[in-house]
């Protein structure tokens, strides 16, 4: 029940915390992970964009063993965003500010 809500509510976040927060991809060799993802994990790139900080906004292509993949999968999320959408589902603007 838990994992289907963070992937409605916040699916970007919930990849980035299985790539790379929760361990890094490089160390468990998922077969679910590309080569690229298993080295984005390891690089996870904080940037700023549009006011904003962001997490691993670049796109990171691999080629290895002849087989080229990419980390598109893992979606840049802005922590400011994230953090505005929980506080606006869970303490709605009126209860916020206590004007009705």
């Amino acid at each position: 029940m838990a994992l289907k809500y963070v992937e409605r509510v916040i699916p970007e976040v919930k990849t980035f915390r299985d790539k790379v927060a929760a361990h890094f991809a490089w160390n468990t060799k998922n077969k679910n992970d590309s080569d690229a993802e298993r080295s984005f994990s390891i690089i996870s790139l904080l940037g700023f964009q549009n006011e904003s900080f962001v997490m691993g906004g670049p796109t990171l292509v691999r080629m290895s063993a002849g087989k080229v993949s990419d980390s598109r999968d893992m979606l840049p999320w802005s922590i400011s965003e994230i953090h505005g959408r929980l506080r606006e589902r869970y303490w709605p603007s009126d209860r916020v500010t206590g004007q009705p």
